[in-house]
């Protein structure tokens, strides 16, 4: 017979090694974390408004798997929010990439969140940190994005773009990935903040949009 008490022991041995393995990806002290409509989301722990900075190393980890012909349709996407969805709290025109030789300016969409982070193996290996300027009073997303090139989209680009997302996410998620709900839509972000939601259904026939939309994400859905 199981004994069923340690399985339990070894499964919370289990989370605690891949709760403590997440909380480094980022910072040396602790987020909170969870996978959220899409979004692997990391709240990060404020104190009196400390300017943030975070590893280099961490949003590495995302862009390394994504550099492969497999998720050509798809890449690794980074935003800061505050809890009122607020932009300039937490990223200022100050932010930088930061090595001990040399500073990059850091990109960032003032109006989506969304920050660009190179894949550089130099910059992990030279322990470059991210420096935004604005304080730590703020929510990280990490969301996968499929790359939109047209306003016209076939129904088989549909197909192979939701496919590598999916996949991509299900490889983010580590094992977390069996519990993973199905996608239900797929969301196109635009350059302004709209937002648009197709169906799963709907995306069979293919889409043509008025403009050609930024990035698209996933719309997981809902447990019942």
């Amino acid at each position: 017979m199981l004994n069923i008490l340690n399985i339990k022991n070894s499964l919370h041995v289990l989370f605690d090694k891949i709760s403590r393995f997440s909380n480094k990806l980022f910072v040396k002290s602790k987020f909170k974390y969870a996978l959220y409509g899409g979004l692997l989301l990391a709240a990060l722990p404020g104190s009196n408004a400390h300017a943030l900075t975070l590893e280099y190393h961490g949003f590495y980890q995302y862009l390394k798997p994504a550099d492969s012909i497999e998720y050509s349709y798809v890449r690794p996407a980074f935003f800061l929010k505050n809890a009122n969805g607020s932009v300039s709290d937490c990223v200022s025109d100050s932010a930088e990439i930061i090595t001990p030789n040399a500073s990059y300016p850091l990109v960032f969409d003032r109006i989506s969140g969304e920050f660009f982070v190179p894949y550089d193996k130099r910059l992990k290996d030279q322990r470059a940190r991210l420096h935004f300027g604005g304080d730590d009073h703020c929510t990280l997303a990490v969301a996968v994005a499929g790359r939109i090139a047209s306003n016209q989209i076939s129904a088989d680009e549909l197909a192979l773009i939701s496919t590598q997302m999916y996949e991509l996410m299900r490889e983010y998620a580590g094992m977390m990935k069996y519990m993973m709900p199905d996608w239900s839509a797929m969301v196109f972000h635009f350059k302004n903040g709209e937002q648009q939601a197709i169906s799963k259904v709907q995306l069979h026939e293919g889409i043509t949009f008025d403009r050609t939309p930024s990035f698209a994400t996933l719309q997981m859905a809902q447990e019942n």
